[in-house]
């Protein structure tokens, strides 16, 4: 199942497909979303890799310990990209 930008939104909570929690949606785009994780560079995660959504919460289609090896791309340059906007870091 691919999830399209209408279902996500800014805050809710990341989890991987045994329900270990990743981190949090901070920005989502129209193929893909940022995800925000404690202690690493925010990542782009493409719609394709979300197994499904409820309530507030994404569940990505892999284990929480595998993200780091998926090849998402950093989301390190967002003021370049988009000039004022960096993902909210507000909690």
């Amino acid at each position: 199942m691919s999830v399209g930008n209408s279902r996500l939104h800014l805050g809710m909570d990341v989890v991987g497909l045994a329900g270990g929690r990743i981190g949090r949606v901070a920005q989502v785009r129209d193929f893909d979303f940022i995800l925000e994780q404690p202690g690493q560079a925010p990542r782009f995660v493409p719609f394709i890799e979300i197994e499904g959504v409820e309530g507030d919460t994404v569940r990505l289609r892999v284990r929480a310990a595998d993200v780091p090896n998926r090849g998402w791309a950093p989301a390190t340059n967002l003021r370049e990209e988009w000039p004022g906007m960096e993902p909210d870091r507000s909690s």
